[in-house]
């Protein structure tokens, strides 16, 4: 009878362990390491969970967690098993955006933008600052130093904002002044006091529109048209005169932009200018038409 007691004992016992092995969760790290336990809680921002072999339940950042293997290791556990919420019941786990899960898709490619987008993006405006050296010829009043004004080389300088309008079109205006500065002396023989001297001096303001036409990623032509007022101003050993008048002007130049940095050009250009007169404001005279051409130096900023 005894022995029949002691071995009902063994086979309860027996019973008992192996009825009570059970498997384990899994907690799958960002890194990929794993860490078999029981998940006890899954709360907002960390999980609790009870190492293997271990009665002491530890926390775990739910940044550091990829995701949870609900009963993936089977083990005979020492002590009495914890209770826990079925994995039906428990929230899904909000991975961190600055983190990479270790069996994430790999992120999709973005769009290429549109044209429309890219033109959308680019530098339309620009703000151009000229310096420019004329030489005027062709016409007698103008140029002769015996029977005319003695004009020929002047100075200029002009301030020029352009838009892009499209691919390679930009149009734009200019607002500036051209001058001419001439003082004639005459003398009988070479070396002696003048005996006459006569000063010269006209003055041009301005304002020319234009439409630019990019022949490839540097070089261009640009019409040119618009209106200026002339102010001469005359004087010799006599006494002073002058006059004023308004102009139309038309022309062009043929020149290249040299990309110093994003938002900084070069503009070399040279350029041919014809002003048509009318009437002065001060009297019935009319003047003689100019015809000059230059060379145009200017700093563009873009934006």
């Amino acid at each position: 009878m005894k022995t029949y007691l002691l071995w009902l004992t063994i086979w309860l016992g027996a019973g008992l362990c192996f009825g009570q092995s059970s498997k384990l969760d899994v907690i799958v790290k960002t890194d990929g390491s794993r860490i078999a336990c029981r998940v006890l809680r899954v709360g907002k921002t960390a999980i609790q969970y009870q190492p293997l072999n271990s009665t002491k339940p530890l926390f775990i950042s739910k940044n550091r967690v990829s995701k949870l293997l609900y009963g993936q290791v089977t083990t005979v556990p020492v002590a009495e098993p914890v209770v826990k919420k079925p994995p039906s019941s428990l929230p899904k786990i909000d991975q961190s955006p600055t983190k990479k899960s270790a069996e994430a898709p790999p992120p999709s490619r973005p769009p290429t933008p549109s044209l429309s987008k890219q033109a959308s993006t680019a530098q339309r405006f620009t703000l151009q600052l000229n310096a420019m050296p004329v030489y005027m010829f062709g016409t007698t009043e103008w140029t002769s130093v015996k029977d005319g004004l003695g004009h020929a080389i002047g100075v200029g300088s002009t301030a020029q904002f352009d838009y892009l309008l499209a691919k390679d079109i930009s149009i734009g205006a200019e607002l500036g002044y051209v001058a001419w500065n001439t003082q004639i002396s005459a003398v009988a023989n070479k070396g002696e006091e003048p005996f006459y001297t006569y000063h010269s001096k006209a003055t041009q303001l301005l304002g020319m529109a234009h439409v630019r036409f990019m022949l490839d990623k540097r070089f261009y032509i640009m019409p040119q048209g618009g209106m200026s007022l002339l102010d001469v101003r005359l004087s010799n050993d006599e006494g002073s005169d002058g006059f004023r008048g308004t102009q139309t002007c038309y022309g062009g130049a043929v020149g290249g932009l040299f990309r110093l940095s994003r938002a900084v050009n070069l503009d070399a250009s040279l350029f041919y200018r014809h002003a048509t007169a009318s009437k002065t404001l001060q009297d019935e005279r009319s003047v003689t038409p100019m015809k000059y051409a230059g060379l145009r130096l200017g700093l563009g900023f873009s934006w």
